[in-house]
Order: C-alpha cells, then structure tokens, then sequence
C-alpha cells in the first residue's frame, strides 16, 4: 500500500475497493481504505460513504479515514450529505473528520451542509469538550462565497 502511494498509482485502485469492502483482516481493509483516500480515488466514494456511516459494523477509526476521505469529493451532493450526516456521529474523532473533509464553504455547498454547520456552533450536546469542532465550523461558515 505504501509503494501505490508513494508513486500515486491507481491502476489497482478496483482491487482496494474490493479489499476495502470484503471480509478480509481489518488492518488489510484498513490499509485499502488509506490507500485510497490518499490515491484521490474519486470512484471509492460510495464505500467511503457506507463506510462512514456503518457505526454498528465499522472501527471508528476505519469510519474516521472514510470520512476524511470524503474530502476528495466534497463538491458531491451525496458527498456532501454523507458529511452533514456524520457532523452529529457518535464519534468526536469522526465529527471532526467529517469537517476535515468539508474544507471549505461556498456557492457548491448544499444548504443540509450549511444547516449541519450551523448547527456545530450552538449544540453542546453534539460538540466535543473544547469546542474545538464548533471553532472550525464557524471559521468554514466564515469563509462563505
């Protein structure tokens, strides 16, 4: 996985993504899923989008990458309603790279991201302990246009 992502080859990226989405050990699973999101894998979106979302069947930190991931196609609409979604995941670690992922607020964000976003500012019940997640959602509403 590291030589693939030292020299950016996607020419096996198929292959990762059936890694990724099978039975194989999860350090495998996870490694494909690194890979990647590293590699820009534009086609892995949806099973970065299952991915984040599986809080039931999923390590938080194989949810946490896949949403990180999502940042490689954020001006997506359904990738952009994957992250409002996981802006109230259980998981502080996974709500912040779900704003990782975001990068940056303007005319192609969808109006449930910008709610999502509001919403961060003032929900202490969904925010971590040093508001740290709330200071970056407002410094992205910040940047708006």
């Amino acid at each position: 996985m590291s030589a693939l992502t030292k020299i950016g080859s996607r020419r096996f990226a198929r292959r990762l993504i059936e890694i990724a989405r099978g039975s194989y050990p999860l350090p495998a699973r996870q490694e494909a899923v690194y890979t990647l999101w590293q590699l820009k894998e534009t086609r892995a979106e949806p099973l970065f989008i299952r991915l984040c979302a599986a809080l039931d069947t999923e390590e938080e930190y194989t949810r946490d990458m896949a949403t990180e991931a999502l940042g490689n196609t954020w001006r997506r609409p359904r990738t952009q309603r994957a992250i409002a979604a996981r802006l109230f995941d259980p998981s502080v670690s996974v709500r912040f790279s779900a704003l990782c992922a975001v990068g940056r607020v303007n005319t192609h964000t969808l109006d449930c991201l910008r709610r999502a976003l509001a919403a961060k500012l003032a929900d202490p019940a969904k925010v971590d302990d040093g508001r740290v997640i709330a200071a970056l959602a407002a410094e992205l509403l910040g940047q708006t246009h």
